[in-house]
């Protein structure tokens, strides 16, 4: 029985406890376990005042302060310098800025704001030591500009972030040029963003992807999940080969980025990595494999009108210094080797293609086509199948040429020479044979013949044996005469020797 009390005193004990404890937890859970849950902010580091000409000021002036201000505007010099974010320490001297600036140019009355240009930070840990903010805590976020001329109220406005105290602020302060004489409406805003945690590097970029160009890659990417805290500075692209091709880096502010420097023909993949203040993080998984190939020309000029008959050899050449292959694309007309002999199948246009299609390290070129007109010639030279020789005259028999040079042949010119003298001819005419007259009895002539088209006359013949032309045959009347005086002659003779006996013996 004296346990029991013993026990159910002890009990009620520990229940009082245990009831006071959760009571001071769930009305002050922080005393409960010695700890502060206040997340009231930090103190504001400074305060704001404002000065004419539309600076604005930022603290005492005495161990920091801060100026949104436009240097130079009322500059007539033909164009504006503007700094926005200028710090100025003890006895007024200048620290540094946190923004690169525009300029208005061509003049103040009627340019235009280009930018932002030049240096986004100067001098960021000597401005953090005289503000007594956090060492490495500034960054710059951005600058941004609204309207084009001082008539639109041009307002140019930097942010960036520094830390103070624990705590993370975001500072803002722009300048609104309402006209080329007046600088109105200065204004700024101070912002506690949350606690501060010393920056690191990035995390890995995301979803690399290349494209091969000539001796490049393009590589895409997509930001970072995490900039560690302090914004991202840079991006680097780097392209491996894994057979044997030079790798090649490049940096850039955003994607893409065009890393050059690699070997044609080799095989290629990519990774990126982000760089802020805090240093370089993780790099991307590895892109997608390229092959970067070069580019290469045809130099293939047009060789102008050819004749039809001839057998012309093409040219051309390739900047890569690859074999240019020709191909037809009128072979009714022409056709052509791949090493460049053209052949003519009859008149018209002549198309030819030029083309090369890369090997391992180059692409294959654009075709160079070139169409050229085939044009008809002169006919060949007839074949002479026999000459008949006359009396004053000559005939000769011949076949048409085996080309009428695609026109149609017109007619043919025979011509006989003589080579002892007799006086020469021609004759013309439509089709074989052609007799050519006027030539000198009992004298010897050789003979060719001639083709003609629209385009003009073709080659002789090789010339004829030569043949000699007879001389004409004796009338009736000129056989009686021959005859009487043959008669005449025989009486003559028969009486001379009736009389010779007679002589003799006398």
């Amino acid at each position: 029985m004296n346990i029991m009390k013993y026990f159910t005193s002890h009990l009620i004990l520990i229940l009082k406890a245990i009831f006071i404890f959760m009571s001071v937890l769930l009305v002050h859970p922080a005393h409960a376990f010695g700890t502060s849950s206040s997340t009231a902010e930090p103190p504001v580091p400074q305060t704001f005042s404002f000065t004419d000409n539309g600076t604005n000021t930022l603290g005492n002036g005495v161990s920091c302060s801060i100026r949104s201000q436009i240097a130079d505007i009322l500059s007539t010099s033909g164009s504006s310098n503007n700094t926005f974010v200028r710090f100025y320490g003890p006895s007024n001297q200048f620290l540094g800025a946190v923004a690169g600036g525009y300029y208005y140019s061509p003049d103040l009355s009627g340019g235009a704001w280009q930018g932002p240009f030049g240096s986004l930070a100067t001098n960021m840990s000597a401005i953090e030591t005289a503000c007594g903010w956090t060492p490495g805590s500034m960054s710059v976020i951005n600058e941004t500009r609204t309207g084009t001329s001082f008539s639109t109220a041009t307002e140019i406005t930097t942010t960036f972030r520094f830390a103070y105290g624990g705590g993370l602020y975001q500072y803002s302060g722009g300048i609104v040029a309402a006209s080329a004489s007046a600088i109105a409406s200065p204004t700024n805003s101070l912002t506690y963003v949350g606690p501060y945690s010393p920056s690191v590097a990035p995390s890995q970029p995301t979803t690399a992807a290349a494209t091969a160009g000539n001796a490049q890659a393009s590589v895409t990417f997509a930001e970072p999940s995490s900039d560690g805290g302090a914004a991202i500075t840079n991006y680097n692209a780097t392209c491996t080969s894994s057979n044997g091709g030079n790798t090649g880096t490049a940096s850039a502010s955003a994607s893409p980025i065009t890393v050059t420097g690699l070997t044609n023909g080799k095989n290629y993949t990519c990774t990126v990595t982000a760089t802020n203040s805090a240093g370089t993080g993780a790099a991307s998984s590895a892109s997608n494999a390229v092959t970067p190939m070069g580019t290469q020309t045809i130099n293939f000029a047009n060789p102008g009108s050819q004749n039809f008959g001839t057998t012309p050899t093409l040219t051309a050449t390739s900047t890569s210094g690859l074999t240019v292959a020709f191909t037809s694309s009128s072979t009714g007309v022409c056709t052509i080797s791949t090493g460049g002999a053209l052949s003519f199948l009859t008149i018209g246009n002549c198309t030819i293609l030029a083309d090369n299609a890369g090997d391992a390290s180059y692409l294959p070129a654009s075709t160079v086509t070139q169409s050229f007109a085939v044009n008809a010639v002169a006919p060949g030279a007839p074949t002479i199948d026999r000459t008949t020789a006359g009396i004053g005259q000559a005939t000769v028999a011949f076949s048409a040429p085996i080309s009428d040079g695609q026109a149609a042949i017109t007619g043919y010119t025979v011509t006989c020479t003589s080579s002892n003298g007799g006086t020469a001819g021609t004759a013309s005419g439509n089709s074989s044979p052609i007799t050519v007259t006027g030539l000198t009895n009992g004298k010897n002539y050789a003979c060719t013949v001639t083709a003609t088209n629209s385009v003009g006359i073709g080659f002789a013949s090789a010339a004829s044996s030569a043949v000699a032309i007879l001389s004409p045959i004796p009338s009736l009347s000129e056989w009686a005469m021959v005859l009487m005086a043959l008669l005449m002659g025989l009486f003559a003779v028969i009486r001379l020797k009736a009389r010779l006996p007679k002589l003799v013996t006398s």
